[in-house]
């Protein structure tokens, strides 16, 4: 009688899991008009700051340094 017990628990426990359907992950789309920001540095002049800062391409990997007079954040596409 426990031996059928224990195979009646095993049963139950085998037969309650459920199957998960593993989804395919989205490939994030690449904005091939836009260069992300990967380094921004600040220069505090007298009278006003400005920025140099680095992008890249994600398309082309091609590499871009520049400068600017308003803020900008890594991340940001220019």
């Amino acid at each position: 009688m426990k031996t059928i017990k224990i195979l009646l628990l095993l049963t139950i426990g085998l037969f309650s899991c459920s199957k998960e359907d593993v989804q395919p992950k989205e490939e994030q789309q690449v904005d091939c008009n836009c260069d992300r920001v990967v380094s921004v540095q600040s220069f505090n002049l007298t009278n006003s700051t400005f920025y140099t800062y680095i992008t890249i391409n994600d398309c082309t990997q091609v590499q871009k340094d520049g400068t600017v007079y308003y803020p900008i954040a890594v991340g940001d596409c220019l």
